[in-house]
């Protein structure tokens, strides 16, 4: 069905009858209300109070005029800099985002299609819509057939299918949940599955369902935590001055009546002198009040937080109230985006290979390049418009048509011989497309490669000769690619004829190619910094392991030693030999000696390797509940109280090991960790010193007398106390424990 669209005059009329397709954002912040929002602080009010009661007890005579005016100065300065902050900043905000890239959509206005904004849509535009495109008003489906996703205006993600409507159908005026899975129905906001239609706008702007829910979101801001510190803090300081000022006013009072002798003496001086004395006890308490107010601090505040301001925009950061620079320290949760933030923000195709697993260029490969550009050209819903931009499909689609070249493009839509006979676009149920091409006699497919390699058994080398395929070595290559963050897509083709929702069995696979939203390259040193952190912190557990390991294993052979010397020394008495029986007692006092001195060790390493384990698997834990935590609405985070976490989009990190456990392990205490565990080391290596200290000597030597006169008695021998001892001195060189020794 061919579509004329509105005239540049009816457009106009259009807009003036219905409205802008636009959802206005807040009005400018003007210097005067940014000034006047000033004074409606807590604790710019204390002051100015102050001031005023300091005026009052001035005329009186209770006061200097120097220091209600310095108040009023201060608190003018405190204004006049929030102000400049608050209008420079919103200033430059909106700067910002008029030269943002505005959402645009494709319509047919004066008998073509043109790609226009999406404010500039107004009611009676024929929208042309794809798959991938966002829908730019409400309105009916006059013609093809969506499926599309209303989860951002209710919630449900799953596929919802659009028919065409009769002439005559109406837009319900009261939505309800039954009205957005209609068969005709279509809103703003909702993004397009699959399929091609025509949308007949029927209502823009606040009229339709997003706009009503952007209205409905328009409440005040909540307080920032520096002003909700500050209004606390403001309440203390009236608490505690009006006490103090009330207590010490009754105990000035109390005083001029106990100095005059009592109650009635004091009255009976007369009303001038009693009126005098209760103006002296205010005057007191007005000081008290005055002292325990910083007059200093709104200032100090304004300035640091105006500073603070401009050194971030010198970095590139726009902050937009100035109170976002504290809340910022208050956070616990923050939600980011990774795309466009680490990454570039657009798809773009990087690598190419063929069906054996082979990187190859393929500008040189004649026939598989043919092929590739039918299989691409003529299976889209891509398309370079007259400004040489691509427009329409998805981010996908668009990568693809970059990838082959807008001259490609061109030569294949000029081809009236090739032209698609039959197609079926992309779905998220099938993971395929397909387009029959009848002059060339093939059906070519775009897809996911386990869709299409299930069907697959040969494949197109770089030289376009048809060849066996090795499923194996592919899906190594998928893996590969797929751990690099890459998006795999899958090319093909069939002799046979489309088959709707069905992949022929003879599939030829053409190529492969990888996709991915590069990351930008300052965002590349932050992630190897935080790469090398995570290194330090896994060097740290696993030296702690290793350690503990290599102090066990000597542990062991010491007690395997102890053994082996218990028996000789033993042997030794029974034969009667009480000198060398004695050596070996030393020995065995020695050893004992270093195996206290390890066992000690490990268990100061026990505790340590236990509080570096349950960081680890606190971490391991908090990346499991991250992704159900990245569902969660900013109110319902709220709610819960959470404020100091940091949570970006998980669902894509996720998908490789390397950036789920970089963003497990950034912490700094990774590293006052590893200084811990080299001071113990260092603490460990002077603690197990071989050599005794000369009371461990006298002391061993004395076990090591008493071990053999209890073997003497056990044996009915004669400890030969007197022979020459040979000492504490280590390493003592034994015999080796081999075959024929005294050991053995």
């Amino acid at each position: 069905m061919k579509f004329q669209g509105l005239n540049d005059r009816e457009v106009e009329d259009s807009r003036q009858k219905y409205g802008s397709n636009a959802i206005p954002d807040s009005e400018p912040t003007t210097f005067w209300e940014e000034f006047k929002e000033t004074f409606g602080d807590p604790m710019i009010k204390i002051l100015l109070a102050i001031a005023a009661l300091m005026i009052v007890m001035f005329f009186f005579g209770y006061a200097e005029i120097y220091e209600p005016l310095g108040t009023i100065v201060a608190v003018l300065i405190v204004a006049f800099v929030s102000a400049k902050t608050g209008v420079a900043s919103d200033t430059k905000y909106r700067e910002l985002k008029d030269s943002a890239k505005k959402d645009q959509c494709k319509v047919h206005r004066n008998g073509i299609v043109t790609v226009i904004d999406v404010d500039d849509v107004v009611v009676g535009d024929k929208v042309l819509l794809q798959s991938g495109d966002k829908i730019p008003a409400d309105g009916i489906l006059v013609s093809g057939a969506l499926a599309v996703d209303n989860s951002a205006l209710n919630g449900e993600a799953e596929e919802c299918k659009k028919t065409a409507a009769d002439e005559g159908v109406q837009l319900a005026e009261d939505i309800t949940g039954d009205t957005f899975v209609d068969k005709h129905s279509l809103f703003r906001g909702a993004v397009v599955f699959d399929g091609e239609g025509i949308l007949d706008v029927r209502k823009v702007g606040l009229k339709t369902m997003m706009g009503k829910m952007a209205e409905e979101m328009q409440e005040d801001e909540p307080d920032s935590p520096l002003k909700v510190k500050l209004a606390k803090l403001a309440k203390q300081i009236s608490t505690f001055g009006y006490i103090g000022a009330i207590v010490i006013a009754v105990l000035y009072f109390g005083y001029f009546i106990l100095s005059q002798g009592g109650v009635s003496a004091y009255f009976s001086q007369g009303a001038e002198q009693i009126i005098k004395d209760i103006v002296n006890a205010v005057s007191l308490a007005v000081v008290i009040i005055v002292c325990a107010v910083p007059e200093g601090l709104p200032l100090m505040i304004s300035l640091v937080l105006m500073q603070n301001t401009s050194k971030m925009l010198d970095h590139n950061v726009l902050v937009r109230k100035a109170e976002g620079i504290e809340t910022a320290g208050s956070l616990n949760i923050l939600f980011s985006d990774k795309t466009g933030t680490i990454t570039k923000g657009s798809l773009e195709v990087v690598e190419f290979l063929t069906g054996d697993g082979k990187t190859v260029n393929v500008a040189g490969c004649g026939k598989v390049k043919d092929l590739l550009n039918l299989a691409i050209g003529k299976n889209t819903q891509s398309m370079f418009d007259s400004s040489h931009k691509v427009i329409g499909g998805n981010a996908t689609d668009q990568a693809l048509m970059k990838f082959i070249g807008e001259e490609t493009f061109r030569t294949l839509e000029a081809d009236k011989e090739r032209s698609v006979s039959r197609s079926q676009g992309f779905n998220s149920t099938n993971k395929f497309s397909q387009a029959r091409i009848d002059s060339v006699g093939k059906t070519f497919y775009k897809g996911a490669p386990e869709r299409l390699l299930a069907f697959a058994g040969k494949y197109l080398d770089g030289n376009g000769t048809l060849r066996d395929m090795d499923k194996a070595v592919l899906d190594k290559k998928i893996d590969e690619l797929a751990s690099k963050a890459m998006r795999v897509l899958a090319f093909g083709y069939s002799e046979k004829e489309l088959v709707e929702n069905k992949i022929n069995e003879d599939i030829v696979i053409i190529g492969l190619v990888g996709i991915r939203d590069d990351v930008r390259p300052e965002a590349r040193e932050a992630i190897e910094e935080v790469q090398n952190r995570y290194n330090k912190a896994g060097d740290t557990l696993n030296r702690f392991r290793g350690e503990q390991a290599s102090v066990q294993r000597e542990l062991n052979r010491l007690r395997s030693e102890l053994q082996d010397v218990e028996k000789k020394c033993e042997s030794l008495v029974r034969s009667g030999n009480m000198a060398d029986a004695a050596i070996y007692s030393n020995r065995r006092e020695e050893i004992l000696f270093e195996i206290s001195q390890k066992e000690g060790y490990l268990r100061e390493l026990d505790p340590m390797i236990r509080e570096a384990q349950t960081v680890y698997e606190a971490y391991d834990k908090k990346l499991r509940e991250l992704k159900k935590q990245s569902r969660m609405t900013v109110e319902e985070m709220k709610l819960r109280g959470n404020m100091k976490d940091l949570l970006g989009d998980l669902d894509e990190l996720r998908r490789d090991s390397a950036t789920d456990k970089l963003l497990g392990v950034v912490r700094d205490g990774a590293e006052d960790l590893r200084k811990e565990v080299d001071g113990a080391i260092l603490v460990h290596a002077s603690r197990t010193s071989t050599k005794m200290s000369t009371a461990e000597k006298h002391a061993a030597q004395a076990q090591s007398d008493a071990y053999l006169q209890s073997l003497a008695a056990k044996y009915g021998g004669q400890p030969a106390l007197s022979a020459p001892r040979a000492g504490f001195t280590l390493p003592l060189n034994l015999p080796s424990k081999k075959k024929g020794s005294n050991l053995s």
